[in-house]
C-alpha cells in the first residue's frame, strides 16, 4: 500500500481503474443538476445486466499517460505510469473477473490443483496455445524462470518480491523471517508449487506476470538485466505476450501500442480480441491539461475531477460525451496523531509528552473523529462528488468492505456522525477545559489544546480539509495550524524523522484482501504503521494493536474466504473503534468517455472493458453501400 498523490499525479494511474457507473443513454442525459453519486449496488447491476454487441476491427482510442514512463522492463518499474503502460504486455497465470473481482484462469488452462493432503503442492496446467510475440510458445520454462531467476533473485531489484516472501517466525529463534515458495517444471505445459505452509494468499499471487525466459534469461545470466529493455530500446524489440505491442515512443510526446494479431483469447462472438487496434498514449502533465485536451477533442477519455463535475455534466449532451460515475476510490484520506512514544538518537522526545498524553488517549481521537464535518468536506470541497468514509478499506472492495455489518453484526464499523457536543463530551471526560477563557481548552498543566497539521503543500484538497477542520475543532476548544509540505518532506516525516504532531495524508488502498495489501501499514512492525512504526517489541503497543497482529497473522494462513472475511471484519471493527486513523471522505472517481465507442461496460473495478470495445463510427462507416 502507498502514499496517495495529488488528483494531478494519479490522473494517469486512475484512467482505467476503478469503480464505474453508467449513465443513461445520451438522449436522456440531464441537463440541470446530477443525482448524489450512485451506490456500488447500482454500479454493479448496471454491469452484470449489460449486454455486448460484435464489434469491427479498426480505429485507435486515446488516452493521457500523465508522464513518461521510466523504463520498458516491466520487472524494473516501480512507478503507477510505467507499470500501466506496460500492464498490456503481460499476463498472469490467474486474473481478476472485470465484474466479480474473482480469480479466474488467463495464461492457466484451469484452477490450480491441489496435489496433496495437506494444501501445501499445487500444480497449475498451462494453455498451450499462447505466444510471445516473436512467435515462441509460452510453457511452464517461463514460469519456472520468472519465479526462480527474477522474483527471487535478490540482484534484480523487483517490486514483485515482497509478494512472494512468506512471513514466518523461526521456530530457534524466534525471530520473523522470510521463506520462499519452490516452483518447478513437472511438464512442457505444467508448474508445481511447494508451499512452506498453508498460504491463503497463494492463488492472488499467480496473478505475477510471466517473463519471456528465451528473451531475458541472457541477460539475467551476464548481468546486464538492469540495463535490459531501457528507454534506449526499440520498443517494438520488447517482447511480451499481451493484448497489445509496444511500437513507437516520442520522449515528452507520446507512447503507441499495437494490436497484438495473435492474442489467444476470443470472445463469444468468435472474434480474437481486441477490436481497437491502436492506443495511443499522449504524455500530457496535469489533470487540468488532460480535461482541456479532451474538451479539444485530442482525447477520448480523461478523468473528471469534483470542482469540474458540475460544468462538464452539463456539456455531456452539447459535446456528445458521457460522464461514467465511478463510484468510491479505493484510496483514503485521513487526519493521522502522532502516538510515537519514542525520541531520536540524542534523547529528544519525538512528540511533546503533554500531546503525546493527549494523543495515546482513544477519547481525544473520537472527539476529533465527531468534530469532522464529512458532509460538508464531500459537499464543498468536492462538489458532492465523494463517499463518506469510516472503515480502513473502501466500499469500492466490494469483497472485503463489512461496513454495512449485515454479515458480521458483532463486528459493527463504529460510524463518527458530526456531534460538536459528543465532541465536547468525551473532551471533557480528559479534563480538558478551557481555564482561561480564551475559547482554548487547557489541561491539567495549563498547556493549550493545540497541535500543528502537516499535509501535501500542492494539494488544494488537503488544505481545505483543513480549514474546514481548523473552523469546527475551534468550536469544541482546540486550536490547529496548518503546516503544509513537499510531498517528499511529509513522507520522509513520517517514515524517518517521526517529529511531526499530526499529518493529512492518504493511502492508496486497493481491491485485494486488506490483510495481505496492508501488511506494511496495519501491524506494529510495519514501516507505514504511521502512529508508531517499525515497532521491534511489544513494550509500547496497545492491546487491540496486538490482536492486529494476530489477526494478520491468521488472515496469511487462513485459506477459507469466509474465515477470512470474518477476520476482515474485526479488523475493520477495531480500527474504527480505536481511530488511529481518523477518516474523511473517499473521492468518487469519474471519467468522461466520447459516445462513440461501443461495448463500453464499466464496472466497480475498471473503466474500459478495452478487449471488448471498437469504433462505432468506423462501423457504420464499413456498412455504407
Amino acid at each position: 500500500m502507498r502514499f496517495v498523490l495529488s488528483l494531478a499525479v494519479i490522473a494517469a494511474g486512475l484512467m482505467l481503474m476503478g469503480a464505474i457507473f453508467r449513465l443513461p443513454a445520451r438522449e436522456s442525459i440531464p441537463t440541470s443538476e446530477p443525482e448524489p453519486p450512485p451506490s456500488v449496488e447500482r454500479i454493479q447491476a448496471a454491469a452484470e445486466a449489460f449486454q455486448y454487441e460484435r464489434g469491427v476491427y479498426g480505429g485507435e482510442l486515446r488516452l493521457n499517460l500523465g508522464d513518461d514512463p521510466q523504463t520498458f522492463n516491466a520487472v524494473l518499474s516501480t512507478d503507477a505510469v510505467t507499470s500501466s503502460l506496460l500492464g498490456w504486455l503481460y499476463e498472469g497465470l490467474l486474473t481478476r473477473n472485470r465484474v466479480t473481482n474473482t480469480l479466474e484462469p488467463r495464461l492457466a488452462a484451469a484452477m490450480p490443483e491441489q496435489v496433496d493432503e495437506d494444501g501445501l503442492v499445487w500444480e497449475v496446467p498451462l494453455r498451450e496455445d499462447v505466444r510471445w510475440f516473436d512467435g515462441t510458445p509460452l510453457n511452464a520454462d517461463d514460469v519456472v524462470f520468472t519465479m526462480n531467476r527474477i522474483i527471487y533473485n535478490n540482484d534484480i531489484p523487483t517490486s514483485a518480491r515482497f509478494a512472494w516472501l512468506l512471513d514466518d517466525m523461526d521456530p530457534e529463534t524466534g525471530r520473523p523471517i522470510s521463506r520462499q515458495v519452490r516452483v518447478e517444471k513437472v511438464g512442457p505445459f505444467r508448474v508445481r508449487y511447494t508451499l512452506p505452509f498453508r498460504w491463503a494468499y497463494f492463488f492472488d499471487t499467480l496473478t505475477q506476470e510471466i517473463y519471456p525466459r528465451h528473451a531475458l534469461e541472457p541477460a539475467v545470466e551476464d548481468g546486464r538485466f538492469s540495463n535490459m529493455w531501457d528507454k534506449s530500446v526499440n520498443p517494438r524489440e520488447v517482447i511480451g505476450c499481451g493484448m497489445y505491442k509496444l511500437w513507437t515512443y516520442r520522449d515528452g510526446e507520446r507512447v503507441v501500442l499495437v494490436r497484438n494479431p495473435d492474442y489467444f483469447r476470443f470472445n463469444s462472438f468468435g472474434d480474437r480480441m481486441p477490436y481497437i487496434d491502436r492506443v495511443v498514449y499522449s504524455i500530457i502533465r496535469g489533470a487540468d491539461l488532460s480535461r482541456d485536451a479532451f474538451e479539444e477533442g485530442r482525447l477520448d477519455m480523461t478523468g473528471v475531477p469534483g470542482k469540474d463535475f458540475k460544468r462538464m455534466f452539463r456539456q455531456q449532451r452539447v459535446s456528445d460525451f458521457t460522464i461514467y460515475r465511478r463510484g468510491p476510490s479505493t484510496g483514503t484520506r485521513f487526519l493521522v496523531l502522532n502516538q510515537n512514544p519514542r525520541a531520536d538518537a540524542a534523547g529528544k522526545p519525538f512528540v511533546r509528552p503533554h500531546k503525546l498524553a493527549w494523543f495515546r488517549d482513544v477519547r481525544f481521537r473520537r472527539a476529533l473523529a465527531h468534530a469532522i464535518d464529512r458532509e460538508a468536506i464531500r459537499d464543498i470541497i468536492f462538489n458532492g462528488q465523494a463517499y463518506i468514509q469510516h472503515s480502513p478499506v473502501s466500499e469500492a472492495n466490494t469483497l472485503y468492505y463489512t461496513g454495512d455489518n449485515r454479515r458480521f453484526p458483532e463486528f459493527p464499523v463504529i460510524r463518527y456522525d458530526f456531534n460538536l457536543d459528543r465532541a465536547r463530551a468525551y473532551l471533557d471526560e480528559m479534563g480538558l477545559t478551557d481555564r482561561d477563557g480564551d475559547g482554548i481548552r487547557e489541561d491539567a498543566a495549563g498547556n493549550p489544546v493545540e497541535f500543528v497539521i502537516n499535509t501535501y503543500a500542492d494539494s488544494p484538497e488537503y488544505a481545505a480539509i483543513v480549514a474546514l477542520m481548523r473552523e469546527d475543532f475551534r468550536k469544541i476548544g482546540v486550536r490547529i495550524e496548518l503546516a503544509p509540505l513537499t510531498f517528499s518532506a511529509l513522507v520522509g516525516k513520517l517514515t524517518r524523522e517521526f517529529t511531526w504532531e499530526a499529518i493529512i495524508i492518504g493511502l492508496t488502498g486497493g481491491y485485494d484482501d486488506p490483510m495481505n495489501g496492508g501488511r506494511n501499514v496495519w501491524p506494529t512492525s510495519g514501516n507505514l504503521h504511521m502512529w508508531n512504526p517499525n515497532q521491534e517489541d511489544d513494550r509500547h503497543a496497545y492491546e487491540w494493536e496486538l490482536r492486529i497482529n494476530e489477526i494478520f497473522a491468521l488472515a496469511q494462513r487462513t485459506p477459507p474466504y469466509e474465515e477470512r472475511l470474518r477476520l476482515a471484519a474485526e479488523f475493520q471493527h477495531i480500527i474504527s473503534r480505536e481511530v488511529p486513523l481518523i477518516y474523511t471522505v473517499s473521492e468518487a472517481v469519474n471519467t468522461a468517455v466520447y459516445n462513440r465507442f461501443g461495448n463500453f461496460n464499466p464496472t466497480i473495478y475498471q473503466l474500459a472493458d478495452i478487449d471488448m470495445m471498437f469504433d462505432r463510427t468506423l462501423r457504420e462507416t464499413l456498412a455504407r453501400p
